[in-house]
């Protein structure tokens, strides 16, 4: 049982639940292609097992269209989402190093301007928050990262455990 399971981490128990639906849907469609075969030779032979294959075929294409997304988003999709977050996040940073890089001879010449606030005047201090931003923004990325997965990690510890109250509280 994939929920009784709790020495797995719940990223992988979800996947492995998409999994099962992803092998589900398989099997599925296949049992929907004997029945399109079936329906094809009982349109020859016999006019009520073609009937059969029909209701059949269209229930289980009904069962394939409604767990095909959920598969493909449990198993494919979902392990994916930190790394994109995180990839996303680096492309940023390095968008934003390319900017700096361009902005340097602005911000050098924003330093020759002295209003009596300081040596680098009004002007330049944006220059000097966008080095910040450079070089605080990776450590910010990977903690991000940690907390993201730790706090999804929590949440579907949760709702592993809170499932079980909720289907008897709905079922009666």
């Amino acid at each position: 049982d994939i929920r009784q399971n709790t020495n797995l981490h719940p990223l992988a128990q979800l996947t492995l639940v998409g999994k099962s639906m992803m092998s589900a849907v398989v099997r599925n469609a296949a049992v929907a292609g004997v029945a399109v075969a079936g329906q094809g030779i009982g349109r020859i032979f016999e006019p009520f097992t073609a009937e059969v294959a029909g209701i059949v075929k269209d229930f289980m294409f009904t069962i394939i269209g409604s767990t095909i997304g959920i598969a493909f988003v449990l198993f494919y999709v979902l392990p994916f989402l930190p790394f994109i977050y995180f990839l996303f996040a680096v492309s940023g940073w390095i968008k934003s190093i390319f900017e700096a890089i361009v902005a340097m001879p602005l911000w050098a010449l924003s330093h020759i301007k002295i209003d009596g606030e300081g040596i680098p005047g009004q002007d330049a201090s944006n220059g000097y928050f966008l080095l910040f931003e450079i070089f605080i923004r990776p450590i910010l990325i990977v903690i991000g990262l940690l907390a993201g997965i730790s706090i999804f990690a929590a949440l579907v510890i949760v709702l592993n455990t809170v499932f079980d109250l909720l289907i008897v509280n709905f079922g009666g």
